[in-house]
């Protein structure tokens, strides 16, 4: 029993030794797991800080080069003035009773018009400049744009078929139905007619008149790249049958234009007409790549299309300054290393890191610059050699084909941008404070492809029935893809009901009316109501996370890597801290002033507080004073009372000491310690 009590006694004496101990070994374990903690999310933030800093640096570098170079206005103006001129200038009254333009050309006959009025006056008139038959600037358009070589007009033949496909065999009392090129009327290389045509005494060839940098068989071994897609959505091979116009030289012109009518140029085995040419500008280097076509439907009429591209020929570098091809440099290594990152990422981590949506949009980012890098090349090889060409000679020089290239490297660079754009507010969502946007997207994401499946099955329903409704009668709705187009604008307010009325009085009003319902007030307050739902969660979840001040994070990211830097670094370290410490300083001599003023600002507040309360309870001593001198007959003012001395002179009280009672001492100090304020 002694014994117990003994070891109960011990270790009561003990427990406040080990209950010190378990509370220090808790304290610093959780304090060594919240260093650990905080240091590995410190370690990860200037992971995510460095990639944010160098991803800043390529999209700058990207903007400088690939954006900032066409951000130039005179590039519009440029092609726009051109087609100004080619396309509403109206044609000559000796042609044309009425008033007519390009776009409202539909008979042969009338491109006949066109090609002797506007055409001709554009490129080898002064009709750019001051009006008149004469151009001031011979080969030049508005006296500074150079016409490059020759101008060709060229056309496609497809052979007469003697039987038509699907056709209705009614009796004729001579011949039948006249049926060219294939079933539906379009282009094919089997039912080209390459013969030799023409009502004049020298025929039109397949190799054409004038002379040529390529010929026809050259220009259709580029293949793919000289294709040109019409109005029509039908791909057209290069052109034979071509004419030569010359650099310059009005009547010249003229005379061939009067030889291709009076020749019957285009027949009914014409199936489209295209005329070529190519304008430089010396000043801005950019060039402005031109086919007008001609397309003979077998629907009967013809439609006009115009096609401009203004682009760069030749090597790319060679209109930029140091500092644009400095731009491309940099944009080109970084490219190479997030293409080398990504694979060593993909080897480490397997395959399922390229399905993450982030790695994916990368991924897509450095193939697409992968493309615009071969685009160009292959551009720079399809363009006719810079010795070979003599700009104001009657050769004709065909730039579309490398024009083409150039252009889809353009787009293509396009997407490029929105996508490094996008990148930058995935990077910045690393901060709850701009993570609502983003996190909203993702988590609406599942829901909005869900939305989207009923959204298409309806649209296509509605755009089928537009379609083939008024298909035959109204221009924005002649086939599916017009159609779709057609219904996406009506939802933004643009539409044309009264011509879907004078279409079909019943089913256009209907159809419409039914579509905006169901798309608008249905549809899309479903998407708005997901949308809704997503933000509020993902904001009520930023609300509980820690804010991260990423421009500070940045900031200081940098100056450490500045203050890294061998020699140079800890001597900017030191001056920085030297300046800091002067800083200090200054503040701190700062707040001293400011204190002192501050105190003796509250002395005389407090002094004031006294006298006016001395002041109230024992009258006021003026006017005592001034009474006590009032009765002095001799007129000698009365000696002022001397201030006691607040010192205590043997521990006593001035009570103690037998000088009064509390208020006597109390009205001999108080009006002199007021006289003395």
């Amino acid at each position: 029993m002694m014994m117990m009590m003994a070891n109960a006694r011990s270790k009561k004496d003990e427990e406040p030794a080990v209950i010190a101990a378990r509370v220090l070994q808790r304290f610093f374990k959780n304090r060594w797991k919240y260093s650990l903690r905080r240091v590995m999310r410190r370690r990860q933030t200037r992971l995510v800080l460095r990639e944010i800093f160098f991803f800043v640096i390529f999209l700058g570098c990207f903007t400088s080069s690939a954006v900032l170079e066409v951000q130039d206005d005179d590039i519009f103006y440029y092609g726009n003035n051109v087609k100004g001129q080619l396309t509403t200038q109206e044609f000559f009254e000796e042609d044309s009773h009425v008033v007519k333009t390009f776009e409202e050309i539909r008979t042969v006959e009338e491109w006949y018009q066109w090609a002797h009025g506007p055409l001709l006056n554009t490129l080898y008139t002064s009709g750019t400049w001051a009006g008149g038959d004469e151009a001031p600037f011979p080969g030049y358009v508005f006296g500074i744009h150079k016409l490059v070589g020759g101008v060709r007009i060229g056309q496609l033949r497809v052979k007469k078929n003697d039987v038509c496909p699907d056709a209705v065999e009614f009796a004729y009392r001579e011949g039948g139905h006249k049926c060219y090129g294939g079933a539906k009327g379009e282009f094919t290389l089997d039912d080209e007619d390459k013969r030799d045509f023409g009502d004049l005494d020298v025929p039109f060839t397949w190799n054409g008149w004038g002379e040529y940098y390529r010929s026809v068989e050259e220009d259709r071994a580029l293949g793919e790249y000289a294709t040109r897609r019409h109005v029509t959505a039908i791909k057209f091979p290069p052109p034979a049958f071509g004419v030569i116009m010359p650099n310059s030289g009005y009547e010249e012109a003229q005379a061939i234009v009067r030889d291709l009518a009076v020749g019957n140029y285009i027949d009914e085995q014409t199936r489209v007409v295209t005329v070529d040419f190519t304008l430089l500008n010396p000043g801005m280097m950019y060039f402005l790549v031109i086919r007008i076509s001609a397309e003979v439907s077998h629907a009967g009429g013809v439609i006009m299309t115009y096609e401009a591209m203004t682009v760069r020929q030749y090597s790319y570098f060679d209109g930029l300054t140091w500092f644009k091809k400095l731009m491309e440099g940099i944009v080109t290594l970084f490219y190479m290393y997030y293409f080398v990152r990504e694979v060593r990422r993909g080897r480490n981590r397997g395959m399922r890191y390229f399905m993450n949506t982030d790695a994916a949009l990368h991924n897509i980012n450095i193939v697409v610059f992968v493309f615009v890098c071969v685009g160009r090349l292959i551009s720079m090889s399809l363009t006719p050699s810079e010795a070979s060409v003599v700009v104001d000679s009657d050769i004709f020089y065909d730039f579309g084909p490398s024009a083409s290239v150039r252009k889809i490297s353009v787009y293509l660079n396009a997407i490029n941008a929105f996508l490094c754009w996008f990148k930058l507010i995935r990077y910045l969502s690393y901060a709850p404070s701009m993570a609502l946007v983003v996190g909203t997207l993702g988590r609406s994401a599942g829901e909005v492809v869900g939305f989207m499946v009923i959204f298409a099955i309806t649209f296509y329903g509605f755009a089928a029935a537009h379609m083939m409704s008024f298909g035959a009668l109204v221009f924005d709705y002649r086939n599916m893809t017009q159609a779709m187009l057609s219904l996406i604008t009506s939802l933004l307010g643009d539409f044309d009901l009264d011509e879907l009325a004078r279409a079909q009085w019943l089913l256009g009003p209907a159809f419409f009316i039914v579509f905006v319902a169901l798309a608008v007030f249905v549809v899309l307050n479903v998407l708005i109501a997901i949308i809704s739902d997503a933000y509020t969660a993902t904001n009520e979840e930023l609300l509980q996370k820690e804010d991260v001040k990423v421009g500070a994070e940045i900031v200081e990211y940098v100056w450490d890597t500045i203050y890294g830097i061998p020699i140079l670094g800890p001597k900017l370290k030191n001056m920085a801290k030297k300046a800091h410490i002067a800083k200090k300083k200054l503040q701190m001599e700062g707040f001293k002033t400011a204190g002192m003023k501050v105190g003796q600002g509250m002395m005389f507040v407090k002094r004031s507080i006294s006298r006016a309360s001395s002041g109230g309870a024992n009258g006021n001593p003026r006017d005592s004073r001034s009474r006590s001198d009032a009765s002095n007959g001799d007129g000698v003012e009365s000696p002022s009372p001397r201030r006691p001395s607040p010192r205590r002179t043997g521990g006593g009280s001035p009570i103690a000491a037998g000088k009064g009672s509390p208020d006597a001492a109390k009205s001999r100090t108080t009006p002199a310690v007021r006289e003395e304020v």
